[in-house]
């Protein structure tokens, strides 16, 4: 499942800690894929790195889920 990431707005680039996120701590390489959610709508991208600089290009929009799965067991 890819990495979700909530943006303020949909300009394809992502920076600050999101970018940090990405770069470092997750060591993602360009064409990987993410999901970009902005205002509630959520999106399939694949990201390309450049220097300091990480943009995305969508490739989906993604369903929204009208119901969740919950399981309840009882030990």
């Amino acid at each position: 499942m890819p990495q979700r990431y909530f943006l303020p707005e949909l300009n394809h680039k992502i920076t600050d800690q999101d970018a940090h996120h990405i770069k470092k701590v997750m060591r993602m390489r360009d064409g990987d894929e993410i999901i970009v959610c902005i205002q509630g709508t959520c999106y399939l991208a694949s990201i390309q790195i450049e220097d300091n600089d990480i943009n995305y290009t969508l490739i989906k929009k993604l369903e929204q889920q009208k119901t969740s799965n919950i399981t309840l067991t009882n030990f």
